[in-house]
């Protein structure tokens, strides 16, 4: 497994970790974060194939990242940064 996807699959855990210890650190993985889906046209299925599949997670855990993905793609249309500004 390659780094950086090892940090996308568990993504939500560090940002969660991040917000309580360092904010600054916090909102730059999650600019991270939002260019990664950007990649992947903010489409779950796009990001469930190049990303939640890759790993070995059980499904209960496959499932919360998909949700937490899905619940940045809904917040991104929301604010309107779906492209870099």
């Amino acid at each position: 497994r390659n780094r950086v996807g090892l940090l996308i699959a568990t993504g939500m855990i560090i940002a969660r970790k991040k917000r309580k210890e360092n904010i600054a650190e916090y909102i730059l993985y999650m600019w991270q974060v939002e260019d990664i889906i950007r990649a992947n046209n903010l489409n779950i299925t796009n990001v469930e194939k190049n990303i939640i599949e890759k790993f070995d997670q059980s499904p209960e855990v496959k499932k919360q990242i998909r949700e937490w993905y899905e619940s940045l793609m809904e917040m991104m249309v929301t604010e309107t940064i779906q492209t870099k500004k």
